[in-house]
Parts: C-alpha cells; sequence; structure tokens
C-alpha cells in the first residue's frame, strides 16, 4: 500500500493527463493495470524473491535484490499484468525516500597453444620473455569465474587437492586459494578451467615435475588464486561486495585479478556493477582487475563493451585473431567495440583470442593431459581432445 501510495498519476484528471508528456501517460497506464488494478498484484508478488546483502564498499548502504521465481499452481495473470505489476512497483520503490537509486541487476555470464609465443615474439613465434626468466614464478593471480578442474594436469597436485574453503596454502604447486563461494567445481569443458590454464597452467604429468605441454600458460610458473562464482551453465553468481571476490588471493600477495565475463546491456551504460568497481580499485592503487571486453561485437558493431568492463579503472581486453586466421593484426569480429557512452577508448588492449588451446575440465577423470597429437580446432574455434580445449572469445584474451 505504501508503495501504490507514491502514483503521482493517480489523482489528475483525463483532460490534465492529455496535457502531460507520452512517457508520463505510460506511467499512468502502467499503474492502473498494475498495483492499482481492481485484481491487484498478489500473484506477481508472491513469486518475488527477496535477497538483502550489506555492500561492504558502500559504506552503510544495504543492498535488495528482487528476482521473479517459478510460477506455482495455475496463475491467471497474463504477461502483460505481470510486467505491468513489476514495472509499477519498481516505479513506486523509487520514490520513497529511503531508497537511494534502483538498478537493472543483469545477467552475468562468462563471456593456447600460440597465445604465449603470439605475446612475446608475434613474428619468429618464440619465447624471449621466458629465456629472460620472465615466467610469472613468485606471482599469484587472482581469477572470478564458473569453476576449476583442480586435478588437470596443468594444475594437478599429486600431493593431494587444495581445501577448497577459501583458506590459503602457498605450498602448493598451482592453485593456492580455492573460494567456494558457489561451490566447489567445474562442468564439463567449462569455461573457468580453460581460462586459468591460459593464464598459469604448465603441465606436470605425474601432478609434480613439470614439463612443456601443447596447451602452456602465459605466465607458467605463476600460481592462481580462485573463486568459485558459478551458477550453472554460462551464469555467474558475482556478490555485491567487490571486496569479496577481488581479494582473493589478496593475503597470498596476489595484485592482478582477472575477470573473464560480464553482462551487455541495450544501450550500455555506466550501471552500478561498474560503479562499485571503479570505486573498489581507485581505493586500492596497487591493485588491477583485468576484464574481457564481451563477445557483442559481430558486424563492427560500436558501443558494446560490456560491464564491468566498461569501468574506469580496469584494465579491458579485447580478442585478436591468431595466426591460424587471418593474422594478429586483425581484431576478432566477435570482439566488442568502443568507445563507451561517455566517449573513452576501450577495450585498452587486445590479445589472442580465436581458436585458443587450455585445459579442458573433465570432472570424471584424474590427470587428464595431453592427448597424443594437438587436437584439430573445428565448429567455429572449439574442439577438445582429452585434457585439452579449444575455445574463443574475449575471455580467452583476459
Amino acid at each position: 500500500s505504501e508503495v501504490a501510495s507514491q502514483n503521482i498519476y493517480a489523482d489528475l484528471t483525463d483532460a490534465e493527463l492529455r496535457q502531460m508528456p507520452a512517457r508520463s501517460r505510460f506511467w499512468r497506464r502502467v499503474f492502473e493495470t498494475g498495483i492499482d488494478s481492481p485484481e491487484g498484484c498478489q500473484e506477481t508478488f508472491d513469486r518475488l524473491i527477496f535477497e538483502v546483502q550489506a555492500s561492504g564498499d558502500t559504506g552503510e548502504m544495504t543492498v535488495f535484490y528482487v528476482s521473479m521465481g517459478e510460477q506455482t499452481g495455475t496463475g491467471s495473470s497474463d504477461f502483460q499484468t505481470i510486467v505491468s505489476c513489476v514495472l509499477s512497483t519498481i516505479a513506486g520503490i523509487s520514490l520513497l525516500p529511503q531508497v537511494c537509486s534502483v538498478d537493472l541487476n543483469p545477467l552475468i555470464s562468462t563471456n593456447n597453444i600460440d597465445a604465449s609465443a603470439i605475446l612475446q615474439d608475434p613474428v619468429n613465434m618464440n619465447y624471449p620473455f621466458y629465456d629472460a626468466g620472465i615466467t610469472g614464478k613468485g606471482q599469484v593471480i587472482g581469477v572470478s569465474d564458473s569453476g576449476l578442474d583442480t586435478d588437470n594436469c596443468y594444475v594437478w597436485d599429486s600431493s593431494g587437492d587444495i581445501r577448497k574453503n577459501g583458506s590459503v596454502d602457498t605450498s602448493r604447486r598451482k592453485v593456492i586459494q580455492y573460494d567456494d563461494f558457489v561451490d566447489a567445481k567445474d562442468d564439463p569443458s567449462g569455461h573457468g578451467t580453460h581460462v586459468v590454464g591460459t593464464i598459469v597452467g604448465h603441465r606436470a604429468v605425474d601432478g609434480r615435475t613439470e614439463s612443456d605441454g601443447m596447451a602452456d600458460g602465459v605466465a607458467k610458473d605463476a600460481k592462481v588464486a580462485f573463486f568459485d562464482c558459478g551458477a550453472g551453465g554460462d551464469s555467474l553468481s558475482i556478490p555485491a561486495d567487490k571486496g569479496r571476490y577481488l581479494g582473493v588471493g589478496t593475503s597470498a600477495g596476489a595484485r592482478i585479478h582477472s575477470s573473464s565475463w560480464g553482462s551487455f546491456l541495450v544501450p550500455p551504460k555506466y550501471d552500478s556493477m561498474t560503479r562499485d568497481t571503479d570505486s573498489y580499485l581507485y581505493n586500492d592503487w596497487n591493485f588491477l582487475q583485468i576484464v574481457a571486453a564481451g563477445n557483442s561485437g559481430t558486424g563492427n558493431n560500436e558501443e558494446t563493451i560490456g560491464s564491468p568492463a566498461v569501468a574506469k579503472n580496469v584494465l579491458t581486453v579485447g580478442a585478436s585473431q591468431n595466426p591460424t586466421n587471418k593474422g594478429i593484426e586483425y581484431l576478432a569480429d566477435f570482439s566488442s567495440r568502443g568507445p563507451t557512452s561517455d566517449g573513452r577508448i576501450k577495450p585498452d588492449v587486445v590479445a589472442p583470442g580465436q581458436s585458443l588451446l587450455s585445459m579442458n575440465a573433465v570432472p570424471s577423470e584424474q590427470g587428464e593431459c595431453d592427448p597424443d597429437a594437438v587436437p584439430i580446432s573445428f565448429n567455429g574455434g572449439v574442439g577438445s581432445a582429452e585434457g585439452v580445449l579449444y575455445l574463443q572469445g574475449t575471455s580467452m584474451a583476459t
């Protein structure tokens, strides 16, 4: 009833309403067919799910998430009534003095056989960084993604699996922290496993002795602190408190966090996730978040950078092609383009993101590793064999 009382159009006459802009007339109809309708919106309200989170980076502010659950019973409300009920409720809530802002909480989704050489010496395909001892040794990289298959030979530690409770063990070969925010696994051929392999993977067939593999990562001697936020399929569950996931690995010395995910709004905008990300990074100048630009650029589609990649304080990565395609001088067709809605240049850099070979999650096996021969990339840059997998996207570039 308090929300319904926010209908500022309720007492207007038809003549007065006709003098108002079309937008005002639209909202009058929304209230009349929604929360102020004779039938009311109880059936819709019964399906709403409320979640409360205290956002650690916004002072004493409390964040309320509202989502729509499954319909129970037969249900008599048609789609238009449900839309009107939801819109009129949101409009009424936004006018309450206790509410600072109302924002869309978009769906967050997951957005290397040649990658290491391309980044070091793309002309001759050599490894001058590795030759100079720059292999990532002594470094820890934070990663948030769908999950990680910790017994793939590129991260496997045969002394035993890491405790998946957020604790840090720097003695581990590769995975020194696993925060099970959602769960403690990855799906078959999962996104997170491939991403981690591209960054830090280094083959150890026995889980101890490392040797060069066909899908070693770019920083092959670095270690990883992992935040598991996979919510099933391509969906992710990102906490409102940005420190909850960006803080993973910091106690072990991680100062870089890789986020191969994001959301894409039409039109793109500087949303609350982007704002909170910028705020977190602004207050920690010794920390860098690297974010995938997105995969919405097909057809040279401009202004398609996702969130939080559009943030000012992140390093946004687009995807280039590799020598098996047109070449490293070409942007991958799918890679999201700038500029941002306020005219800033994005992405900041590009890296190989098309048909990259990395770790393949095979949860039913332990120690899955290289096949006898490099698998063939097919079906638009996707293909797998045993413990390795081809994928493409700005996620792979990040």
